[in-house]
């Protein structure tokens, strides 16, 4: 099957250079579309689809960066390739930044913009069935939104720094959420169509190449930043600095946003000289500080609702709730794996339970029982016949 004529457009108020550009592209097999203002290409990306836009930095009516952004929040996933009369080493990065594919200066050079328009349209091709797979598999997209204080403070926070071009740290015990708040700001952000790699400090290093280059042009999250080794540091440090990889093919431009998640203090480590002050100060662009569990009481009962719903789902079950005795449990403990310990318990209770309501005779408590305040203690008896469920894989299925 003969493969569908790629299409371009082409933005640009030079009338010439675009009749060049026309002429030379139309000649190599591209289908070309010309519009000489900002307005009109945004009206046509509106109804019409293209492959790849080619627009000059200087317009009658805007700047190539505006229309970048304007393009980019209605077609991700759309190369773009800025040109330029200027050379302006802040103007390029800043382009980069925002998901320009390449910043080219005139005069242009046909040989040269082809090779160019190949590399973009091959890397958007290699991108979109990890893309198609990326939308499959989002790992925040059965999360909640609950009117707490804590959680609209959180989801301000998300908001907020979303948007920009920062890195962020997330700080946060073992199953507090760090991943799907990382997932939030990537899935908020102009980065949104582009892969979300979720790592932790051992396996990105495992395969660095490949993995850096999977999460080209999106959101690279790594788990456990305090984890990494002093040489590893450096070399996360070079690629976020240069925004550059070394592989077999030579070098190759990289623009990657970077989100770490730690249960430590990342300055304390610094101080410590276990972390490069360096790379510190180029992960804190932002931070953001998830409260335990124990600490935003509100929030337990809306998320164990959740939980038991997305139970019901996998189990197709109907379980109205939770007993008295139950909320009441979930209530006053102390949730030390935070979310995943939560989430864990009602997923065996749900599968235990079979008279509709979740029952303290199906929540594993003589696993639970000798940690529990005392107040809770003395509320709930816990028999040697009560079922024994070990959660100690359950609670890695993570938050």
């Amino acid at each position: 099957m003969k493969n569908a004529v790629q299409k371009i457009l082409i933005v640009d108020d030079d009338i010439d250079l675009c009749f060049l550009l026309n002429h030379f592209l139309s000649r190599k097999g591209f289908l070309i579309t010309e519009r000489y203002t900002g307005a009109s290409a945004m009206k046509f990306l509106e109804t019409e689809d293209t492959d790849l836009v080619i627009c000059d930095l200087k317009l009658d009516d805007t700047d190539g960066i505006t229309l970048l952004n304007s393009i980019k929040a209605l077609h991700q996933q759309l190369p773009v390739i800025i040109i330029t009369g200027f050379t302006d080493a802040a103007t390029n990065e800043s382009a980069l930044r925002q998901g320009a594919f390449k910043y080219i200066s005139k005069p242009l050079l046909p040989e040269d913009i082809l090779i160019i328009i190949e590399q973009a349209l091959a890397e958007k091709a290699r991108l979109e069935p990890l893309l198609k797979e990326n939308k499959k598999t989002k790992p925040g997209t059965d999360q909640p939104y609950f009117n707490t204080k804590a959680l609209r403070y959180i989801i301000n926070q998300v908001n907020l720094v979303s948007p920009s071009a920062y890195n962020v740290i997330i700080y946060g015990e073992k199953g507090t959420g760090k991943k799907t708040i990382a997932y939030e700001i990537h899935n908020r952000s102009k980065r949104a169509a582009m892969p979300f790699l979720p790592v932790d400090s051992v396996s990105l290093f495992e395969n660095f190449e490949k993995n850096i280059e999977l999460v080209n042009g999106g959101t690279l999250f790594i788990n456990k930043i305090e984890k990494l080794s002093q040489e590893n540091q450096t070399t996360l440090l070079g690629i976020i600095k240069d925004k550059k990889i070394k592989n077999k093919k030579g070098i190759k431009d990289i623009d990657i946003r970077v989100l770490c998640a730690t249960s430590n203090s990342l300055w304390d480590e610094v101080s410590g000289a276990g972390f490069k002050e360096a790379l510190y100060q180029c992960l804190n662009g932002f931070n953001i500080t998830v409260p335990p569990l124990r600490e935003r009481r509100e929030d337990i009962l809306s998320f164990a609702t959740h939980f038991l719903r997305i139970s019901n789902a996998r189990l197709n079950k109907n379980l109205k709730g939770f007993s008295p005795e139950v909320e009441f449990f979930f209530l006053n403990y102390a949730w030390y794996n935070n979310l995943s310990e939560l989430k864990s318990m009602i997923d065996v209770a749900s599968l235990l339970t079979t008279n509709g309501i979740i029952d303290l005779n199906t929540l594993p408590l003589n696993t639970y029982t000798n940690l529990l305040p005392p107040a809770v203690t003395k509320e709930i008896s816990v028999t040697p016949e009560q079922t024994t469920v070990s959660f100690s894989a359950a609670l890695n299925n993570g938050f």
